[in-house]
């Protein structure tokens, strides 16, 4: 009775147990009918998101094509407005109403604003879509070139500009110095006509962990930038609405600009995986704060490091760790196989561009752009050609030595010489359109068999005399050929027998290349 007894509990639990295992088997089924579901549902989700990558590509091709337009097309018939509006003021000034020279003027205008404009959605639109390359980079230095950039705005504000603990950050170096370009210019723009003009600059190193942002990342170390001036500053609720596109708080006339600035710093710092914030009140001035990863930043600010004696920089350079002291090492110095100057007037825009994209980064060469400035006119040109090349563009200063893969640009009311591989500066500049000789000549007696001269578009006859002066010491010389838009220079030069070459831009990379095989043998 005891054994029955037990089978039928036996039989009782097996029952119960072949239900539950029918119901795991009805479960799994659904289960199985549930992720036939979702798998074609992932097929669809895929096949979606290939159909959007491909649409991409064809946006990108677009904005690469409308980018080739902007560039050039579009830029055309504003240049020949500005040109001929120009001669226009000049050559028939006297047979012009006061009226009329008044609507002249608003026209130059109008169409240098349409330019800028155009030159800031290119660089807005560019910067995610070239090639990004990281490198270790001396914020101190950008910070001095900026300075030497905007000399004339700083006079005219009477403003100081103080930094402290720059030290040296792994960035893209063209991009970083247009975000800083962009914030200091803005703060001498926007300042207090009551007082003097003060901008603060500084670094330090901090621990996501005490940021208490959700964009940061707890665990990394950030490199923490500050600019800070004392301006007009802005009404805290503007606090992020001034990083969009074409948002200008206040009017055009009064305040210059195209409303695309803060728009272009806060995608600079995107791309760099960091945030930018600002903070203001109305008449207290501006603060912009930046955090960006430090990534192997060095701690120790540079200008301590540059008063270090010969032994103690020895033993600084032994106590870093290894991967610092390499990066440290990596950034000596590296003199130019040949210092090239390139001379032309301001209408030669387009060709030094032109020049600059079919141009490598790494000839291992210096290019100095000698170009015909308004003494008067603020110069955008380094802003404006670091967009066509990968190499460090800057304003010729004599606090720098002129490295290879640089490009250097001479600055506004200046003549340029150059000594021991070193810039002279001379300002204001001794004659008008005599600047592309004055460095010629002083080239080719520095540089000797290592100097190069390049003659583009522009007027009058500048260059033709330190070409001859290039050539005399052993160095080659270079003309633009018929492509030239005004061919007064690069005939000038051709006609005194004083051109090697003449050559279309396009051609011009490839023959130096060719000279500096020849000379490294």
């Amino acid at each position: 009775a005891f054994q029955n007894q037990e089978k039928e509990k036996r039989a009782a639990e097996l029952i119960i147990a072949n239900k539950e295992l029918a119901f795991q088997n009805d479960e799994k089924e659904k289960r199985a009918a549930e992720l036939i579901i979702a798998n074609k549902e992932l097929i669809f989700q895929n096949g979606e998101k290939e159909k959007r990558a491909a649409e991409l590509g064809i946006a990108n091709k677009e904005l690469l094509a409308f980018t080739y337009i902007s560039s050039h097309d579009m830029q055309e018939p504003l240049r020949k407005i500005q040109t001929f509006v120009s001669l226009i003021l000049v050559n028939e000034n006297r047979n012009l109403s006061d009226n009329g020279k008044y609507n002249f003027q608003r026209i130059r205008l109008a169409a240098e604003r349409m330019q800028q404009l155009i030159v800031d959605l290119l660089a807005f639109s560019q910067i995610n879509t070239t090639d990004h390359k990281f490198e270790k980079t001396e914020l101190r230095l950008i910070v001095e070139e900026i300075k030497t950039e905007l000399k004339d705005a700083i006079q005219e504000k009477h403003a100081t500009i103080e930094s402290s603990m720059l030290g040296s950050a792994n960035i893209i170096p063209f991009q970083f110095r247009q975000l800083l370009y962009n914030l200091i210019s803005n703060a001498l723009k926007f300042s207090n006509p009551a007082v003097s003009s003060k901008i603060m600059i500084k670094s330090r190193i901090v621990k996501g962990s005490g940021l208490n942002n959700e964009n940061l990342s707890r665990e990394k170390n950030y490199c923490h930038i500050i600019i800070k001036d004392n301006g007009i500053g802005f009404e805290p609720h503007f606090s992020e609405r001034i990083f969009g596109l074409f948002q200008k708080l206040h009017n055009k006339d009064v305040y210059g600009g195209t409303g695309i600035g803060l728009a272009i710093v806060k995608k600079i710092v995107e791309t760099h995986k960091g945030i930018i914030t600002a903070t203001s009140k109305l008449n207290k001035g501006a603060t912009f704060d930046i955090y960006i990863p430090d990534d192997g930043i060095i701690l120790m600010p540079n200008d301590r490091v540059s008063k270090l004696s010969g032994n103690q920089k020895k033993n600084f350079d032994k106590n870093l760790p290894e991967d610092k002291k390499n990066k440290s090492q990596s950034m000596k110095t590296v003199q130019p196989i040949f210092i090239v100057g390139i001379g032309g007037s301001a209408g030669a825009l387009s060709a030094y561009r032109a020049l600059l994209d079919a141009m490598p980064h790494d000839t291992g060469m210096a290019f100095v752009i000698i170009s015909h400035m308004n003494p008067t006119a603020h110069s955008q040109l380094a802003k404006i050609l670091s967009r066509h090349t990968k190499m460090s563009v800057l304003v010729a200063s004599e606090a720098i030595s002129i490295l290879a893969n640089h490009v250097y640009i001479i600055p506004p009311d200046s003549d340029l010489t150059i000594e021991n591989y070193r810039f002279k500066i001379i300002s204001p500049r001794i004659s008008r359109n005599k600047q592309v000789d004055i460095f010629f000549i002083s080239l080719a007696k520095a540089m000797g068999v290592r100097a190069v001269g390049i003659i583009l578009s522009g007027y009058d006859g500048d260059g033709t005399e330190g070409c001859k002066q290039i050539k005399a010491n052993g160095g080659k010389t270079f003309a633009q050929d018929m492509s030239a838009e005004v061919d007064f220079m690069p005939l000038s030069a051709q006609a005194a027998g004083c051109a090697d070459f003449v050559l279309p831009l396009d051609k011009i990379p490839d023959k130096l290349k060719r000279l500096a095989a020849v000379l490294k043998i």
